[in-house]
This record gives C-alpha cells, structure tokens and sequence, in this order.
C-alpha cells in the first residue's frame, strides 16, 4: 500500500439474498486498480482476485464470513436489495479474509470503475456495478 493513494469509494446498506437466507450488509463500490493504493485488500484476498469485479456483469466479492452465513460460494449469483429498493442480481467472483469479524461478515465489494468515465463524476453522481446510480453527497 503506497502512502498518499487515493482510490474513489461509494457505501450503500443493502440486503444480500441466497439460498433464501437475507443479511444486512455495506456494499462498497470501489475502483479495483486504484484499491491496493489505499487498503490491504488484495492482500486479503482468499479466492479470485479485485480484478475479477471486471469479469462479469454485477460481479461482486464478499467477506468470506458473509460468505459462509448464507451458503455463497465463487460462482454463486446472489441478488442484492438496496436501501432505495433496487434489486440487483450478481455474481460472486471472490473472497476476501481481512481478520476484523465485522468487516469479514458484513462487507462485499463491487466495481465502480466500470460504469464512470472519470473519477471526477463521483463528486455528482456514481454507478456502481452491482447497485444503481447512487447521487453524491448523499440526502440526509
């Protein structure tokens, strides 16, 4: 991880449903080639890789404690429900192990690189690849 990186990131609460077993979640929509500037997350990967968020249509990687709670394994097509109520369908495409049970079993990734041309649209408006257009700042 180099000191300085910056990498964009948008959070959402959501819902993830499989094997009809829903649990609560923060779903982060990252930037996947500027990520391992600012976190260790590439280096927590268990299964597949933070490149792997290119892969597929609404690829998303999970903690591998959220994981094991609903039964998904690499594969897996999982529907995610935000906040707002979209639904969405994805599939898995990897794990990650950070060691920090809250984040282990709460915490999936998706791409937000995919669908933004520049990292100067995330001030106004983000998509993400697994959840609808999110506006920035956020209504409070």
């Amino acid at each position: 991880m180099a000191a300085g990186g910056i990498a964009p990131s948008v959070k959402v609460q959501g819902i993830i449903r499989y094997a009809s077993r829903d649990v609560g979640t923060s779903i982060f929509g990252i930037d996947p080639h500027r990520e391992p500037k600012v976190s260790e997350l590439v280096k927590q990967m268990r299964e597949g890789t933070l490149s792997s968020l290119y892969g597929a249509t609404n690829a998303i990687i999970l903690g591998d404690r959220l994981a094991e709670k609903i039964g998904a394994r690499v594969g897996a097509n999982i529907t995610v429900q935000t906040s707002d109520g979209a639904r969405i369908n994805a599939q898995v495409v990897g794990m990650f192990h950070a060691g920090v049970r809250s984040i282990d079993e709460g915490r999936r990734m998706c791409s937000c690189a995919r669908r933004r041309s520049s990292p100067s649209k995330l001030a106004s408006s983000t998509s993400c690849a697994c959840a609808p257009p999110i506006r920035w700042p956020p209504k409070i």
